[in-house]
């Protein structure tokens, strides 16, 4: 029996979660020939050594796209989060093997119509304990919420004053002994 990281064991444990019955079509993402229900994230990126954790909203359906895979550099032309992740790296002189990607929902939020729509805040609530899971694992001193779900994300792990991404996006505050750092 292979024995996974931390990080392995919580994906896996996502996949298996049945919690919001308000997601009616779970997407699969193949991931080293694995089909996966929930989201995975990048091997090539920072893992368990990163410096800098970014949480999106929630798995894309753009194929290959960085919500999807965890990979803000495999997004191509599909997708708009991987190509200003990059610029962000790229202007920041940040190191892409010093972050992970994740999201506020491990899981594409669906219509019944297969349309994306924007998490709900009890699938956000919900996933939260996989996300604080992630953050305590990686230990990293910076998290980067990126929109309005990913700061709620936070909040359900630990209380900020922030409502709405506008009212903190570019600025740092302390939250959970580290910086949290929200974008828009």
């Amino acid at each position: 029996m292979q024995i996974l990281n931390p990080l392995d064991q919580i994906y896996l444990e996502a996949q298996q979660c049945q919690k919001c019955t308000t997601i009616p079509i779970r997407e699969t993402y193949e991931h080293y020939g694995v089909k996966f229900p929930v989201a995975y994230y990048s091997q090539e990126q920072g893992g368990i050594n990163a410096k800098v954790v970014f949480i999106m909203e929630s798995p894309g359906t753009a194929k290959g796209g960085a919500a999807q895979t965890g990979n803000l550099k495999s997004g191509g032309n599909y997708d708009a989060t991987a190509r200003n992740g990059a610029k962000l790296w790229q202007h920041a002189e940040i190191n892409p093997k010093d972050c992970f990607v994740t999201n506020s929902i491990l899981h594409a939020g669906m219509t019944h119509e297969g349309k994306m729509r924007s998490p709900k805040v009890n699938e956000i609530k919900l996933c939260s304990s996989f996300v604080k899971r992630i953050i305590d694992v990686i230990n990293p001193p910076i998290v980067v919420p990126v929109g309005t779900a990913a700061l709620k994300s936070l909040s359900f792990i630990e209380r900020h004053p922030y409502l709405k991404i506008t009212e903190c996006a570019g600025n740092k505050f302390e939250w959970y002994n580290r910086f949290a750092f929200p974008l828009c």
